[in-house]
């Protein structure tokens, strides 16, 4: 019999409305995160909790529009431009949203043992996006940008450079919400952004990611902390993953990796195993590619090579998230 969670969903949802609307009216709450004293001090139009308010209805309505509905709800008679809804929202630090996100959302999903699991592990995905950004100065300052080469309909070649940042977010594909994310330079390096992420998991995670991650620091890093994971890997990284790309033989095999050179140099640096043990596993999609994962879950019986499969096809959630992101 399936269980009914409607019940239990809409508790949850209720409680989060009630914490977002205590920190939206809490002096400490407003305190923390604008950017001056002097701002949100008085009462006015655009106080700090309606700034929050309108920013969080994430409507796609000209933002002109927005403000004309929200303020004829209110029937107060109060009009309000853009300009000065522009103004006001410059007062607000981001972190403002991190923080409505773990204490109203994340918070309360895992307060209890009530939430989607696969296995018994909390399942998190982690990957990167470049975003197209709008080319201002102080865009460009903050995150770089990227040359780009395009050609039009009569053959003529454009080049120039464009404003981009680089998005990492880990994110619980079953329960569909982000637990961490950040905006870094263009070209920042993923497997770095990743491995700041790792800081909000905890023990029961099991990690998936894409072949852009399958390095050795990052899979030591991943075994230091006791955290399970499962990602891709590209033909051209590990000597056992190249092997099972071009071999038919074994589906699965255990292995033990040696940190090299400038590796192990650095496994020195961030107190990582110079030594870790992993399991290689080739798994067939339904186009007839073949794919090789690299996991912590080295039980060949308890995890199969269907089970991973199935498991990572889950990934496909972050893929979801940032076409909505973007």
């Amino acid at each position: 019999m399936e269980k009914d969670t409607s019940a239990g969903e809409n508790d949850k949802a209720i409680r989060s409305i009630s914490i977002i609307r205590s920190l939206l009216n809490d002096d400490s709450f407003k305190n923390e995160h604008r950017t001056a004293s002097i701002f949100f001090s008085r009462k006015l139009k655009l106080d700090f909790a309606t700034v929050l308010l309108l920013i969080l209805q994430k409507s796609i309505k000209p933002l002109q529009l927005v403000l004309n509905e929200f303020f004829k709800k209110l029937d107060n008679g109060i009009m309000v431009t853009k300009s000065a809804f522009t103004q006001a929202r410059r007062h607000l630090k981001a972190i403002a949203f991190v923080t409505l996100n773990k204490k109203a959302v994340l918070d309360v999903l895992y307060n209890d043992d009530n939430y989607e699991k696969v296995w018994g592990f909390r399942l998190l995905a982690i990957d990167g996006s470049k975003i197209h950004l709008p080319n201002t100065t102080e865009i460009i300052q903050e995150f770089g940008t990227i040359r780009f080469e395009t050609t039009t309909c009569n053959n003529k070649k454009i080049t120039g450079e464009h404003g981009y940042a680089l998005a990492s977010v880990m994110y619980d594909p079953l329960n569909k919400v982000v637990v961490d994310a950040c905006l870094a330079p263009a070209k920042a390096y993923e497997v770095n952004l990743a491995l700041k992420h790792l800081e909000h998991t905890q023990a029961n995670d099991l990690i998936i990611f894409d072949r852009n991650y399958s390095s050795y620091i990052f899979l030591a890093s991943l075994i230091k902390l006791n955290r399970q994971f499962a990602g891709r890997c590209s033909k051209s990284s590990f000597k056992a993953a190249q092997q099972l790309f071009k071999q038919n033989v074994i589906d699965s095999k255990k292995v033990t990796l040696t940190a090299n050179g400038k590796v192990k140099k650095q496994c020195k640096v961030l107190g990582l195993d110079e030594q870790i043990t992993v399991r290689f596993v080739r798994i067939r999609l339904s186009t007839g590619e073949t794919e090789v994962l690299v996991t912590s879950l080295l039980d060949n019986e308890q995890y199969t090579t269907q089970m991973l499969k199935e498991l990572y096809n889950l990934r496909w959630g972050i893929e979801c998230l940032y076409g909505v992101i973007k």
